[in-house]
């Protein structure tokens, strides 16, 4: 990818990662004419969450379509992308009434090793996370290292914004650092309300519930 470029710009809400694959579903006229553009040139378009209230996020990622899954005689279509580079978006520049474009910057992630000790605390703060939420914990899971992030990010309890949060960190070590600590934050909250849910049922606050008629008048 040249240094700076100008690409079709798709805002959605949602975080799209590198090596990640999606499902989409192309309904608008306007991003109808995008994928058709993207299509015949083989070129990807930008992916960038964005939120109705802070607009689109600066670090966005390069998608590219694997598979035109399904066509519809209207127009619409089923589709399957990959994320590529990460990149800065330094300019939007719109495209009324058809799609908007952006003029981007490739960003390549510093190298920073990451370690057996923070994988081996992360995986242990996922599976205690699992735990607390009541689903079964396999070890399999977590030997794709190559997907590992991927899977945590979209496992974990992270909100959209989150995920762009994690997205935009400089390298993988940042990524597994903060995704260590938002779990180690999240699970004594989720032990909380679940302590709270049990005495609430065992200390009679609802004794009543079953048969609402009793109890004095």
């Amino acid at each position: 990818m040249q240094s700076d470029v100008h690409v079709p710009l798709f805002p959605l809400k949602m975080v799209l990662f590198p090596g990640e694959e999606t499902a989409l579903h192309i309904f608008e006229p306007r991003y109808q004419a995008m994928l058709k553009r993207c299509l015949s040139e083989k070129m990807p378009f930008c992916l960038v969450h964005a939120d109705a209230d802070a607009g689109i996020a600066g670090v966005a990622t390069m998608a590219h379509v694997v598979e035109v899954v399904e066509a519809f005689e209207d127009g619409r279509s089923n589709i399957r992308i990959r994320g590529g580079l990460r990149v800065q978006i330094k300019e939007q520049i719109p495209g009324a009434p058809s799609y908007d474009q952006a003029r981007v910057f490739p960003l390549l992630d510093r190298h920073a090793r990451v370690g057996s000790a923070i994988l081996d605390r992360v995986i242990s703060r996922h599976m205690k996370l699992l735990e607390v939420v009541g689903h079964e914990v396999r070890p399999a899971i977590y030997e794709k290292k190559d997907s590992l992030l991927r899977f945590l990010v979209h496992n974990a309890g992270l909100t959209t914004a989150d995920k762009q949060r994690v997205l935009e960190c400089d390298h993988d070590l940042d990524r597994y650092v903060w995704l260590q600590r938002h779990m180690e934050r999240l699970i004594p909250k989720l032990q909380k309300e679940q302590a709270f849910t049990q005495r609430v049922r065992q200390n009679g606050y609802f004794r009543d519930y079953n048969n609402p008629t009793s109890g004095e008048d």
